[in-house]
């Protein structure tokens, strides 16, 4: 249904993604990913801040999403979230990251 490959990418943003740094937390992986164009949930990314950090990243960028349905091994039925970033928030996200990464963003905020 979701392929994790990139989509298609300005010639801009693949330039932009070359020179980014490696993540060094969960939210700037998540950020990473969003940006290469790869769809992610929590379903694959059971990690225990993954919906605290969406939530966080999602305060300063759209991040859309679309639901999943799913039946369990039971046969009863459940939905998820697929998170993505549309192209137009991909100039926005990547100068977030380098914030995120090199320190000149607060991960944390304090309210």
């Amino acid at each position: 249904m979701f392929s994790n490959s990139a989509p298609f990418l300005t010639l801009k943003s693949q330039k932009m993604l070359q020179s980014l740094p490696p993540p060094n937390s969960i939210k700037s992986f998540i950020l990473s990913e969003l940006i290469k164009g790869h769809t992610i949930s929590e379903k694959e990314l059971n990690w225990n801040s993954f919906r605290s950090r969406l939530s966080e990243l999602n305060q300063k960028i759209k991040i859309a999403f679309k639901w999943v349905e799913f039946k369990n091994s039971f046969g009863h039925p459940g939905r998820y979230r697929v998170h993505f970033l549309e192209e137009t928030e991909k100039e926005k996200a990547i100068e977030m990251y380098k914030n995120l990464v090199y320190g000149k963003e607060n991960i944390h905020r304090v309210a």
